[in-house]
């Protein structure tokens, strides 16, 4: 994690630093960049915190004006979890945020693991959120349409219970499959409550249609049940095959596993207990109305239009669509992830990190090398890499395990590099590349 101290540089920043060394309990390593340079807080004896230092080459670009940074380094990544289920890396962040909690400084802590961590945490709320949201907005949609309350509310409890099964699901998927990404819930609960609803107002539509034909409620259930639950059933199946065909992409496969087991059982549901109630209360499940035999003066009107100018429409329809593909063709895509996260304070400071040091210092280009000989030849190859690189529009600086103007002297400059950008077995090569 990275904490982010801006505009005021006092001694609570050394104390900071102080209680951050006494509080980790697993191997870690920080450096504090306070306007001057890491060989700076080398000779003001700051080495007794320093286990794994990064390359110096790489932390003297992050010096901004009003802008402090504290880097945290833990041996554990983020989505790291013990046997006992425990993330060392969001305890750590946890507890670097109680002690965060009594700065006076304007400060910010964030990083890959207090990231999950505040979005995590939040995710319960915005849950329900989404839920309360959807809930509400299928209930007025319906409620007009069927100009009742009763049918609504009934259909939606019931489709809310598919919610609860697709909470099943996401905890079955992760016991016994694979770890599930917790920002799965919000689409699930809105694709399971929208596809719900549909295939309810199909069945309801036709028993009301049935009813309004003089059809006792035990005929009308049957009939509905008999075509549009054919409907729902196929519909039901194509988009069970849809959503599980994404298990076949690596970072959508938690998606389409929870989502696609979660689909049949949403189906069961209206296909199976919506009838039950609606054969029971019949002509009352459309209470304060009363269905009417005859097809909608509505749709009757537009289906007559729509087959006597068959021409206008398919134009119309062709314009609509040239116009919709051209939008979506033109539209820039955007790669910022840090552009669709809420405004949570982990998310604030690294757009302090970008405004004060560039995007750069959030996603830099990593280049890994391994190879079981290091040698010359293999060093002068990897200068020759480096200096293509930087002459690449858009590139900063390139910072390898060598200069990029080596020659294959090994002069003290060189080795200082070589050994900050070589890995622990010897065998792994670095090589950042700074974006503008």
């Amino acid at each position: 994690g990275y904490q982010v101290m801006q505009e005021e540089r006092t001694n609570n920043v050394t104390l900071i630093r102080e209680q951050i060394a006494k509080l980790l309990h697993v191997p870690f390593s920080y450096t504090a960049l306070f306007n001057v340079s890491p060989e700076r807080l080398l000779q003001e004896n700051e080495t007794a915190f320093f286990s794994i230092t990064p390359p110096s080459s790489l932390t003297s670009l992050y010096v901004a004006k009003n802008v402090s940074v504290i880097f945290v380094y833990t041996k554990y990544g983020p989505n790291f979890q013990f046997p006992n289920g425990t993330y060392p890396s969001g305890k750590v962040a946890e507890e670097l945020q109680n002690i965060l909690s009594n700065v006076q400084v304007t400060h910010y802590l964030t990083g890959s693991a207090p990231l999950v961590q505040e979005l995590s945490s939040s995710e319960s709320q915005r849950e329900a959120i989404t839920f309360v949201l959807v809930f509400v907005a299928l209930l007025v949609i319906t409620g007009a349409y069927f100009r009742s309350p009763v049918a609504p509310l009934i259909t939606l409890t019931l489709v809310g219970l598919s919610a609860v099964f697709g909470m099943a699901v996401v905890t079955l998927v992760g016991l016994f499959y694979q770890k599930v990404d917790f920002q799965v819930i919000e689409p699930l609960i809105s694709v399971l409550l929208g596809i719900g609803t549909d295939y309810s107002v199909f069945l309801l539509s036709r028993f009301r249609e049935e009813l309004g034909k003089g059809a006792s409620k035990e005929e009308a259930a049957k009939t509905s049940l008999k075509y549009s639950g054919k409907a729902i059933l196929i519909s039901g199946v194509a988009v069970t095959f849809v959503f599980l065909s994404l298990s076949f992409i690596p970072f959508m496969q938690s998606w389409g596993l929870t989502i696609g087991f979660s689909v049949p059982i949403t189906v069961a549901l209206a296909y199976t207990l919506l009838p039950l109630v609606y054969g029971r209360l019949g002509e009352k499940m459309f209470w304060p109305s009363r269905p009417k035999s005859g097809e909608s003066r509505t749709l009757r009107k537009l289906a007559s239009a729509s087959l006597s100018r068959p021409k206008t429409v398919l134009v119309i329809a062709l314009i609509a669509g040239l116009a919709s593909a051209a939008f979506v063709l033109t539209t820039p895509l955007s790669f910022d992830f840090t552009s669709g996260l809420p405004n949570i304070p982990a998310v604030v400071g690294l757009k302090v990190l970008e405004n004060a040091f560039g995007n750069s210092f959030v996603n830099p280009v990593l280049v890994v090398f391994n190879s079981s000989n290091v040698n010359t030849s293999l060093l002068l190859k990897i200068a020759s890499l480096e200096r293509n690189i930087s002459s690449m529009p858009g590139v900063t600086q390139v910072i390898g395990p060598v200069p990029s103007n080596f020659n294959g002297t090994y002069t003290p400059e060189v080795m200082t590099q070589l050994k900050e950008n070589v890995g622990t077995n010897n065998r792994t090569l670095l090589m950042t590349v700074v974006m503008s």
